[in-house]
């Protein structure tokens, strides 16, 4: 997200949830929403507020947000998460097997390749097969 242009849309996605579960809003927690969701797109920190008002019965703290709008990110991206084996494509792209939904945003190819030539998978495939 970026702040000038988004701050708007995350402020009433925050507002929303925190009407919706009875939160009161203060800077502090915009501060902790902010610090762990800003790097999330605002379509899917939009689609992840939305998912939390049919699934969470209180109001999802910040990692919540991110995992739900991880999930959105996949959902646009056409990949998913399969217990045991990763990410997959939906579409049938093996391009997209094994990867992150954060690392098919745009650049990820740069970042994809440059990983690939120092011999190390991406780091969020690293935490998934649990090699941190």
């Amino acid at each position: 997200m970026d702040a000038e242009r988004d701050w708007g849309r995350f402020l009433a996605g925050i507002n929303l949830l925190a009407a919706t579960y009875n939160r009161e809003v203060s800077k502090p927690l915009l501060d902790a929403y902010w610090l762990v969701l800003s790097s999330r797109r605002i379509e899917d920190f939009e689609a992840a507020c939305a998912a939390a008002l049919g699934k969470c019965q209180f109001m999802p703290v910040p990692a919540e947000l991110k995992k739900l709008s991880l999930s959105a990110a996949a959902k646009r991206q056409g990949v998913a998460f399969i217990e045991g084996t990763g990410w997959i494509s939906l579409d049938g792209n093996q391009e997209r097997n094994g990867y992150h939904p954060d690392l098919l945003d745009a650049g990820a190819d740069k970042e994809r390749a440059r990983l690939e030539a120092i011999g190390r998978e991406p780091p969020q495939l690293e935490a998934i097969k649990g090699g941190r």
